[in-house]
C-alpha cells in the first residue's frame, strides 16, 4: 500500500498476516516534519491497548519484520490521532487498495429504517452473546465483552464500533441514525454466530475465522 500524503508518497508494507506496518505509517508521518503523533504515545491509550490484546496489533521483536503492526482499523485509528488531514490520505489509500469490493459498500449504502423491535432484538442477542461468553469463563484482561462485540461489528460492517463512529455515540445508535436495517441484520447475525461458536467452544481466533474475519492466530482457518 502506498500513502500519498502532501504531494510524497510513502509505501506500507503488509506483512504475511494480513496486518500492516504502524511502523512505517508513522515514519510518513514524521517525515513531513512532525512532531506529534508518535506511535509510542499512542500505544498508551486504553482502546489502543484493548487492541492489542485482542491480537489487532502485534509488537514484533527487532528486525526486518520487527516494529509494530496493525489491521486496518488499528492504521486508522493511529491515522486519526496523527490529524484528520492524514487520516484522509490514510482512508485514500485503503480506497485505492479496496476499489472494486461493491458487495460491501452496497450493503452498507442501504438505507431502510431500523424498527424499535430490530434495536430490541440487538440489545438482546448482545445479552445472549455477553452470557455465552461469561458461562466460558473469557475474561481477556477484562475486555472479553467488549472485544467479541468489536468482533460482530467488523464482521458486520468491515469496521470496528469506533471507526464506524468516528468516535461518536455506540454502532447500534449509529446504525440507528443512518437508517440501516440490512446492516443491523447483519451485526446481529455475526452476534448470534459468536454466541454458538462460544457454545461449542471455540476460542475467539476461531470464532473470528466463522466470520470471515483474520486474526494473529486464524491465518491457516481462512487459508
Amino acid at each position: 500500500m502506498k500513502i500519498t500524503f502532501n504531494g510524497n508518497t510513502y509505501p506500507i508494507r503488509k506483512n504475511a498476516e494480513g496486518l500492516y506496518s504502524l511502523t512505517d505509517i508513522e515514519k510518513a508521518w514524521l517525515a513531513e516534519g512532525n512532531t506529534g503523533g508518535q506511535l509510542r504515545h499512542w500505544k498508551d491509550n486504553p482502546d489502543v491497548v484493548t487492541m492489542i490484546k485482542g491480537s489487532e496489533i502485534r509488537i514484533l521483536s527487532k528486525g526486518g519484520r520487527g516494529g509494530t503492526w496493525g489491521c486496518k482499523e488499528a492504521v486508522i485509528e493511529y491515522a486519526s490521532y496523527c490529524s484528520n488531514e492524514f487520516r484522509r490520505a490514510v482512508r485514500k489509500a485503503f480506497i485505492a487498495l479496496t476499489e472494486g469490493n461493491t458487495m460491501q459498500a452496497a450493503a452498507i449504502a442501504e438505507s431502510v429504517a431500523v424498527s424499535p423491535e430490530l434495536l430490541e432484538k440487538h440489545d438482546v442477542t448482545r445479552k445472549a452473546m455477553n452470557d455465552a461468553i461469561k458461562a466460558k469463563g473469557i475474561d481477556m484482561c477484562g475486555n472479553a465483552y467488549g472485544n467479541f462485540y468489536r468482533l460482530a461489528c467488523k464482521a458486520a460492517t468491515g469496521y470496528v464500533p469506533s471507526v464506524l463512529t468516528g468516535k461518536n455515540g455506540s454502532a447500534k445508535d449509529y446504525i440507528k441514525q443512518v437508517s440501516n436495517a440490512p446492516c443491523m441484520n447483519a451485526l446481529i447475525a455475526c452476534m448470534e454466530t459468536i454466541t454458538m461458536g462460544l457454545k461449542v467452544g471455540l476460542d475467539y481466533h476461531k470464532v473470528a475465522a466463522m466470520l470471515n474475519v483474520e486474526t494473529s492466530q486464524n491465518g491457516e482457518l481462512l487459508g
